[in-house]
C-alpha cells in the first residue's frame, strides 16, 4: 500500500516533524503498539512494528513537497486497507500540514 501527503516543508523540517508525531502517535496507542524500529538512511526511514497482533514494515520517504509511505500489510490486515489508508493518510496530514 502507497500513500503520499504533500507538504509545503523542507525535508529538515518535516522529518521532525514526523519523529515529534510518531512519538506522540505511540504514546497514544500505548499497549497497542509494540516492537516498534525504526532507521534512517538519508531521507529515507525504514520501519516496522506490531499492531492488533500484525507486523507491518514499510518505508517512508522524504522530498521537497511530498512524503510516501510504503507499506507491507500482511494478508489479514489487507481487508482494512481502506481503513488504514486514511488513518495514515490522515495522521500524515497532521503532522506535515498542522500549523
Amino acid at each position: 500500500m502507497r500513500v503520499s501527503v504533500a507538504h509545503r516543508l523542507g525535508a529538515g523540517e518535516a522529518r521532525e516533524r514526523l519523529e515529534a508525531g510518531l512519538v506522540s502517535m505511540l504514546n497514544r496507542f500505548g499497549d497497542s503498539v509494540s516492537d516498534v524500529s525504526r532507521e534512517w538512511e538519508g531521507d529515507t526511514a525504514r520501519f516496522s512494528f506490531r499492531a492488533q497482533g500484525f507486523e507491518v514494515s514499510g518505508l517512508m520517504m522524504l522530498s521537497e513537497g511530498v512524503v510516501t509511505v510504503e507499506l507491507k500489510l500482511p494478508f489479514a490486515a489487507r481487508l482494512f486497507e481502506g481503513r488504514i489508508r486514511a488513518e495514515v493518510e490522515g495522521e500524515l496530514d497532521k503532522m506535515l500540514n498542522a500549523n
